[in-house]
């Protein structure tokens, strides 16, 4: 439908993708409610989706952009055992959630996070984040644009992001 679409990948498993904000009364009231901290969005047509392929017992991935990583986070239950896996490109957040709430989703080891330190919507969640999160997320480059930090096109262009790399303590080379 106009919010999500699901794709057959080669080896037969299926992927779910989530869109982000469209221009349209309905997202927009869903962001602010998100950068106001007061709301934890949903969408009816996302659950029904994400029921559906629980239902079948198939395995799935989700991958979702800003406002629909906020739809797939507020449905999960942690009980949907056929989910492989959830990735969640630029989430959306705000410094005005909950820190508790922040905290649980910016460290959730279920998820696997493509995060750009730059992107606005993405911080409340990026400042949760812990060292062993970071570890296992994508991080971007800086881009001093806020349109470019938050672009899902950051995460296609050719070549496949990098984890972020960390010297075990002990060995790290004085300059």
């Amino acid at each position: 439908n106009s919010r999500f679409s699901v794709w057959q990948e080669p080896g037969g498993q299926l992927l779910l993708t989530i869109h982000g904000t469209k221009l349209d009364a309905g997202d927009i009231f869903q962001d602010a409610g998100i950068a106001s901290g007061f709301a934890k969005p949903t969408d009816a047509a996302v659950n029904k989706i994400i029921d559906t392929l629980v239902a079948t017992g198939l395995p799935f991935d989700i991958a979702a952009h800003s406002l629909g990583t906020q739809f797939v986070v507020n449905h999960l239950t942690g009980e949907e055992k056929n989910i492989s896996e959830v990735l969640l490109f630029n989430p959306a957040s705000s410094a005005l959630q909950s820190t508790s709430y922040l905290n649980e989703e910016a460290n959730n080891q279920s998820y696997t996070m493509f995060v750009n330190p730059g992107d606005l919507v993405s911080n409340g969640l990026w400042q949760q984040m812990s060292d062993e999160t970071i570890k296992h997320s994508y991080i971007a480059p800086y881009y001093y644009s806020p349109l470019a930090s938050h672009s899902i096109g950051q995460w296609y262009h050719g070549d496949e992001p990098e984890k972020v790399k960390q010297e075990p303590e002990g060995e790290k080379e004085e300059i």
